[in-house]
């Protein structure tokens, strides 16, 4: 299935994009540097329009008082229903947003809904039913040139990325590589 998958543009209706088992490796390599968080408190003055992606890296970003504009969070920690995260996130962002999206895939809903939030006025806090995993790379894809995307790598750190084309070029690059599937029932 041909999609087209270019900055600004939305990923048609029904559609998932899936991570394939032999991507899985690529996508391990750190799209930035891998800062601690005593290091990421210099790194925020200067970021841009900030993401963030996971739940303890939201929360870590958020505690240091840097101003998000899009987090994307799903209440897990390590796949596992985490309840603190509700309430340690509950002053993020002005509006939340709630999509759908299953682990190892970025579904056009997650996907459109990252696209929209960039030029939102507003500071958004997204929450994803189900995984939030792969949600950087459509994060890293629409944003405005000099945005930071920060997310997090497990028992490692939090990888920093400043949105440039080079940034870009990857991320699309993997992007259009991944298979597409439509979830739309057949009629």
């Amino acid at each position: 299935m041909e999609v087209v998958i270019k900055r600004g543009v939305p990923l048609p209706r029904h559609i998932t994009m899936v991570l394939p088992e032999e991507m899985r490796d690529e996508l391990k390599v750190p799209l930035g540097p891998v800062l601690l968080e005593e290091d990421l408190a210099d790194r925020l003055g200067d970021a841009g329009p900030l993401c963030t992606v996971g739940d303890m890296t939201t929360e870590t970003v958020h505690r240091l008082g840097a101003p998000i504009h899009l987090s994307v969070v799903d209440y897990q920690t390590k796949r596992e229903p985490d309840i603190r995260w509700v309430e340690a996130l509950a002053t993020v962002g002005e509006a939340t947003l709630e999509v759908t999206n299953a682990a190892a895939t970025i579904t056009w809903e997650m996907y459109n809904a990252i696209l929209e939030a960039w030029s939102s006025p507003a500071a958004l806090k997204m929450v994803v039913d189900g995984e939030e995993d792969l949600a950087s790379l459509p994060a890293i894809l629409h944003a405005p040139e000099g945005a930071t995307v920060i997310y997090g790598i497990p028992d490692t750190g939090l990888c920093l990325v400043q949105v440039d084309r080079h940034a870009r070029d990857v991320v699309t690059d993997v992007l259009r590589r991944l298979p597409c599937r439509s979830e739309r029932a057949p009629s």
